[in-house]
């Protein structure tokens, strides 16, 4: 009877060595853990650009200036109008189909020999003192010829009027990687509605302007 007891406690203490050494050697799985899944966003497609479609220049303002020239009769004698400002910004890019760009130039700081009369166009005549006047624009939209002989073909906007215009003049290559400009263009002031005001000493105004633009631009 004892015998068959040990027996027993014997398989009994068997069985669970087993049982535990089972446990221990059977292949541990991970617990499963809920990880929230980001989307892949879809892949970005790039957007051309100035600067991926080639070669961009931008104005080098100190190195360029506007000018405008037209002619009145002063006090009976017949006077020159020079008008100029180097307050130029833009950009030009050079790509496979060419050249295009812009150029703003801020009318308030067109100065001539007087400081009466620059109040006067800017008041009367520009009216470069409201916001919408204050920049004449230029968009560029070709520029073709050789260095002797180049058009630069656009939109004029001045005064809140835009026409095209053409700029004809040359082109150079300056240094390292500066492209320099000069070109003019003689335009109507009835077409941009630029009205002289009536001013006793003033007996008349040309209606031809002369615009000159030599603008250096930087890479």
């Amino acid at each position: 009877m004892i015998m068959k007891k040990l027996y027993i406690a014997v398989a009994a203490v068997v069985i669970v060595i087993s049982a535990g050494a089972f446990y221990a050697l059977r292949p541990l799985t991970a617990p499963e853990v809920s990880v929230p899944v980001t989307p892949t966003p879809a892949p970005t497609v790039p957007t051309a650009t100035a600067t991926t479609t080639g070669t961009v220049y931008t104005v080098l303002p100190a190195e360029s200036s506007v000018t405008y020239t037209l002619g009145e009769t002063l006090r009976g004698k017949p006077f020159t109008v020079v008008g100029t400002t180097k307050a130029v910004t833009g950009t030009l890019v050079r790509s496979e189909s060419g050249m295009a760009g812009e150029i703003k130039v801020d009318a308030v700081t067109l100065k001539t020999d007087a400081e009466s009369r620059d109040r006067a166009v800017g008041r009367f005549i520009l009216e470069s003192e409201k916001p919408e006047n204050q920049f004449i624009v230029f968009k560029i939209e070709r520029v073709t010829g050789s260095a002797v002989a180049t058009a630069v073909a656009g939109q004029l906007t001045v005064h809140g009027i835009t026409k095209p215009v053409i700029f004809r003049g040359t082109q150079e290559i300056i240094g390292e990687g500066v492209l320099r400009i000069k070109a003019s263009a003689t335009v109507k002031r009835g077409s941009f509605r630029l009205v002289i005001p009536s001013i006793p000493f003033v007996a008349d105004v040309d209606e031809d302007v002369q615009l000159d633009a030599d603008i250096a631009f930087g890479m």
